[in-house]
Parts: C-alpha cells; structure tokens; sequence
C-alpha cells in the first residue's frame, strides 16, 4: 500500500524547482510546436510558390487544385492513422516521424526537375505534397495531446495556443519567403525546400524529450512516468496526486467500457501496474488497432470502438462539440484566404507583387489576432473566446462578400486585414486546445484522431471549391456560405459549449455527463479551479486526506476520488 505525506507540513517547493519544472515544459511545448510552426510554413509558402508552380508548368486551374488540395486529404488520412500509431508506440516517436515526413516532403518538392516534362514534375510535387500532407496529420493529432498530458491546468491553454502561434508564425514567414523570392526570380524550389531546417531541428530535439506521463501510465510504466512528472511538477506531492488521478480515471475507463460491450479489463492486473509491480504487456496494436491502454490491462481498443463511444451520451457529446469546433474553424473561410490568398487579391484587382506582399500582411493580421488569445486563453476561457471571434468574424466575411460583388479591392483588403485578427482571436486556436482536453483517457488518441481528419476533410471541402465555387457562383456569394456557417455554428455553441479553463485532464470529461453548456462540478470535485493543484486536499472527512498533515492511505483516497468521479454529488453536503 503507498503512502503520501500531504497538508501544511509538506514542504514547499523551492523557486529553483518551480522555474526549472516550468522551464522543462516550456523547452517540451516550443520543441514539439515546430511540426506546427511547419504545418503553417506549408499553408503560407501554398499561396505564393504554387502559383509560381502554376505558371512555371502551365497548369489547369483543376491541378494547381489538386497541388493546394491534395495535402490535406492527405493530412486527413495522416489523422486517422494517428490514433493506432499513438496508442502503440507513444507521442514522442509519433512526432519524430512527422519531423521525417515533413523533411522528406520538402526535398521532394525542392527537387523535382522541370527537364522531363510539365507531367512528370506534376506527379513528383504530388507525392511530396502527400507526404507533408502525411505528417501533418500525425502531428496535427500528437502534438496537441502530447502538450496537454504534459503541461500543468493553470498554464495549459497558454502552451496549446503556442501551436496556434506557430502556425501563423510559419504563414508569416512563408510570407517573407515568397516576397524575397518573387524578386529574386519566383525560386519556387527554394520556398519549398526550406522547410528541411525545422524538421531537422525537431527530429534533433525529441532524442531528447521524454514520452507523455499519460501514456506510460497507460502502459503500465508508472515509475516511468513518475520520472517524467519529477521534471515538469513542482514537488513530489504534486506529482503523487497527479498519479492518482490518472489511476482513478482508469478505474473508472474499466467499468465504461465493460458497459459499452468493449474489452474487459482484469482490475486486479490493473492495481498491480499501477503500484509499480511491472505487470505490463509489450504488445503492440496492428493497423486500426490500438495498443492496450495500461499494458495487459485494458484490453485492445481500435477506431472501430467509435461506434460504442458514440452511443455513451457523456464521450458523444464531447465528440460533438470537438467535431463541431472544427467545422467552425474551417468553414469561417480562414484558408481560403490563407491558401488562395495571393489569388483573391488578384481577383480583386492588384498586381502580382502587390498581392504577395498582402498576403505577407494578411499572416501578420492573423498572428495579432493570436498573440491576444495567447494570453487570454487562461483568463477568459475557451468558451468566451470562441463566441467573441466568431461575432467578430461574421461582419467580416460580410463586408468581404460586399467587396467582391462591387468590386472594389481596398474595401476587400480592409475586410481582410479585420477579418484575420478577428479569427485568429479565437476559431483559430480554441478549436485545437478544446479538442486536446475534452475526451477521457479511454478515447482520447481516438476522438482527437477522428476530431482533426475531420478537420482536415473540413479542409480539403473548402480548399477544393473555392476557385471553382468563385468561378461559377462568384467569390461574394462564396463568402455567404462561409458567413451563414458562422452563424448557425456560433448559436450551437452558445448553447452547447462548456467552459473547460482552469480544469485538470482527468476533471473535463465530467462536464458533458449533462446536456447543455453550463453545467457546473460539485463543489470539492477532482481538481482544486484556476489553480491547477490536484484537489485530493479538499477530500477530508470522507477518506481523504487529513488537514493536520499526517500520512494517508491513497488506497482510501483513490477510492472516494473515485466515487466523486462517477457521481456528482459534493465532497460536503
């Protein structure tokens, strides 16, 4: 039986501890944002090179389609793909080889020739643009559960907008590219190939970050992730707590999916794992299957296991409101404007060189937009967030439908330098943090897989359509989809979406066991609000700890930890 010494005689932690723990999240969160900052230079350079591709080959209007296109179907396959990957091998491999497919695609592409034909190099971007459409799949997937598993509640939505933040970084730098390289001779090839140098970087970086606690304790590996936690908490107290709520949410996964008809999972092998006797298992899962959650102990989950989860009221509604984020932040139109941007400009009647440089500003507009939901993620929370930027985008996209049915390009490129920062304030990276903190442990490899390759179908529907929608209906009437999504998805979540700021992992997935956007925890519940400090303390008289700081027995703590998990009534009547 383990034994942690909790209450006010613990002694603190020193502030050596507590910058260096911040300081290993930080270093983990900036590492593993690369693969964003990538996904962005990808979404960025798109405008510019692939129009110069455009030219250079002499293509249809339905290949240079194709090109900007095909990269996220292919990102989408790369989402799917993820969750079995996930599970089986863990985050950081994961993200390793999202580094080597990013840096593969870009040499690809950077060296395809143009001696053997307009066909043959045609095929040779295509292969390259799929296999940066690969990695960004995966990464899309990992990156965001990696960071969340790792970072602390109080700073969570801080660290997973640094993604978001990374990406319109990469888009404005890509910008840059292309405006220095337009004069210096529209260099397509190296626009492209620079994306080699940050997947280098990344792949150097995670030989030496460790693996997600979450996922060693999945595994059975618990002093492993022990260790892992020693570097990112403050203090063993925190860490003994965290481990013990990720030991009473397995619990609880158990007794979820014997109900759901899935796997059963032995509770004694369980127990075991988890007091560190090594009872794992090594097995791996093969295809769509997953590797067993908590080594031999939870059995084998694959995506086919959707189909239960979908049918639990609780994981259905949270998968509703990931799937629905996501559809927000592609059906506002953002990458319309991001992929299509250099040609929207001249369709509204500026040059060539005048329309790269706009689209150059469009990225900065954007990472505004970003750096103001950066710091107000933790402050104002996810829900209020999301609500302010869709208002704020939906006049946008009506003064951009105006521009293009009366034809005036300054009042389009006003609407556009408004529109940017308004969606980048929050559709832009609330869609993305939501989705990394909403699911149990139980489903989350495969809800945040099936959350972002719809994401990335989302994508290819928009970045498919939108040259043929303008050519046949008109680019005004274009944006009125856009526009009319905005609003029917901005009413759902007004009345569907809770606010999850502030809240531990193991605490969020209790908010969707009722119907509607403001249901509220029982007092005393899992996690002590705003502050991040696992609430075991507030677990008292009822088999909890002791306020006077004598030894407890976790065993007694898991137990009633449990019990607040599965109902909802408070710790203190």
């Amino acid at each position: 039986m383990e034994e942690v010494f909790v209450g006010p005689a613990e002694e603190a932690p020193s502030k050596g501890d507590t910058a260096s723990a911040k300081g290993q999240v930080l270093l983990l969160t900036s590492i593993s944002a690369i693969s964003f900052f990538l996904f962005g230079y990808d979404t960025g350079v798109v405008s510019g090179a692939f129009a110069w591709v455009r030219d250079d080959l002499n293509l249809s209007d339905i290949a240079y389609e194709t090109l900007v296109g095909v990269t996220t179907a292919a990102a989408a396959l790369g989402a799917v793909g993820a969750a079995g990957l996930n599970e089986s091998f863990g985050r950081n491999p994961c993200i390793v080889l999202a580094s080597v497919l990013f840096s593969t695609g870009a040499a690809v592409m950077a060296l395809t020739p143009t001696n053997m034909g307009a066909t043959f190099a045609f095929w040779l971007l295509f292969v390259g643009r799929v296999t940066v459409g690969l990695a960004i799949g995966l990464a899309t997937v990992t990156v965001p559960m990696y960071i969340s598993e790792a970072a602390p509640p109080e700073t969570r939505g801080f660290l997973l907008v640094l993604n978001d933040l990374s990406v319109v970084t990469g888009q404005f730098v890509a910008g840059l590219v292309n405006v220095g390289f337009d004069h210096a001779g529209r260099i397509w090839r190296a626009s492209v190939g620079l994306a080699l140098i940050p997947g280098a970087l990344q792949f150097v970086g995670f030989l030496f970050l460790p693996e997600s606690p979450r996922w060693l304790c999945q595994r059975g590996r618990v002093e492993e992730a022990r260790a892992v936690l020693r570097k990112l908490r403050d203090g063993e107290h925190a860490v003994a707590d965290e481990l013990s709520a990720i030991r009473a949410e397995v619990e609880v996964i158990q007794r979820e999916r014997e109900a759901l008809g899935l796997t059963p999972t032995p509770t004694t092998g369980e127990r075991a794992a988890l007091n560190g006797s090594g009872a794992t298992r090594t097995g791996l899962g093969l295809g769509l299957g997953i590797g067993a959650a908590f080594g031999a102990q939870t059995g084998e989950a694959s995506l086919w296991d959707l189909r239960a989860y979908w049918g639990h009221a609780p994981v259905r509604r949270a998968m509703t409101l990931g799937v629905v984020l996501m559809a927000m932040n592609q059906f506002a139109g953002i990458n319309t404007v991001m992929y299509y941007s250099v040609a929207m400009m001249e369709m509204a009647g500026f040059n060539n060189e005048q329309s790269v440089l706009i689209a150059c500003a469009c990225d900065f507009a954007q990472m505004c937009g970003v750096i103001y939901s950066l710091f107000r993620m933790d402050v104002l929370g996810r829900r209020a967030l999301a609500l302010q930027s869709t208002a704020l985008v939906m006049p946008t996209l009506l003064l951009l439908a105006v521009a293009f049915w009366i034809g005036n390009g300054v009042l389009a490129l006003v609407a556009l330098m408004l529109y940017l920062p308004a969606f980048g304030s929050g559709l832009s990276g609330v869609p993305w943090t939501v989705n990394s903190e909403i699911y149990p442990l139980s489903v989350r490899s495969l809800a945040v897989s099936q959350a972002t390759a719809a994401n990335w179908a989302f994508n290819s529907v928009v970045s498919f359509s939108f040259v043929s929608l303008s050519s046949a209906i008109g680019a005004g009437q274009t944006f009125l989809i856009y526009l009319s999504a905005c609003i029917v998805g901005g009413a759902w979540l007004y009345a569907k979406m809770p606010e999850t700021n502030g809240l531990g992992l193991e605490e969020v997935s209790q908010l969707f066991e009722k119907e509607g956007a403001n249901f509220e925890l029982a007092p005393g519940r899992l996690c002590t609000r705003l502050t991040g400090k696992w609430g075991y303390e507030q677990v008292d008289d009822q088999g909890g700890d002791d306020d006077e700081g004598h030894l407890v027995d976790e065993d007694s703590k898991a137990e009633r930890f449990e019990t607040l998990t599965t109902t909802h009534s408070p710790v203190v009547p």
